[in-house]
């Protein structure tokens, strides 16, 4: 009778030791998962679209930190044989959208009036102080340049819950034009010379 108290007894601790230990697992993994969370929720990615057609080279920068809108640039070469006067990209939202559209950032160089979207006026001709982007130089397109009040802006709207916070950015090509008003579009090449 005192060996099956005994065996009782010590089966009564196990046990309890093993769900103690099992509870204490299970805690840990709950704890890890959620800063897995906590960490994949803060996580942005950027990526860019360029088609293969147009000749320029991107890097992006500043994808490692912290403030990933405020330190992100985009260095972009010129790879082609002809000086660039303009070139537009738009950082947009992939996982969120308003009213169905995706939120935008415009990353420009040179004037508006050069691109091929502009219409045709005095004002698309190239003048002595338009700077072009030279066959293999390389220029740096920085939200916080141009946005820094817009980014603060947009990020208080996603703290109020305007919208969720977008955690996939993708930089999209939109135009480069040429001295000679050629260029290429996300749809392949235009010709804007007056004939």
């Amino acid at each position: 009778m005192k060996i099956s108290r005994v065996r009782s007894s010590m089966l009564k601790t196990s046990f309890l030791f093993c769900l103690s230990l099992l509870l204490i697992v299970q805690s840990v993994m709950i704890t890890a998962v959620a800063a897995q969370e906590v960490n994949e929720e803060d996580q942005i990615t950027i990526r860019h679209r360029l088609p293969k057609f147009v000749p320029l080279k991107v890097e992006l920068i500043g994808l490692d930190s912290t403030n990933v809108l405020e330190d992100f640039e985009a260095k972009v070469t010129n790879m082609s044989n002809k000086p660039i006067y303009s070139l537009r990209f738009e950082l947009e939202t992939v996982d969120v959208k308003v009213s169905g559209a995706p939120i935008g950032f415009s990353l420009n160089y040179g004037r508006r009036e050069l691109s091929s979207g502009a219409n045709e006026s005095e004002e698309n001709n190239i003048k002595p102080t338009d700077v072009p982007i030279n066959p293999n130089e390389s220029i740096t397109l920085k939200l916080r340049t141009h946005y820094k009040d817009t980014l603060k802006a947009y990020k208080r709207n996603i703290e109020n819950g305007m919208f969720p916070k977008p955690q996939i950015y993708e930089l999209v090509f939109i135009d480069l034009t040429y001295a000679d008003r050629t260029g290429f579009t996300k749809r392949g090449f235009f010709n804007l010379k007056k004939h």
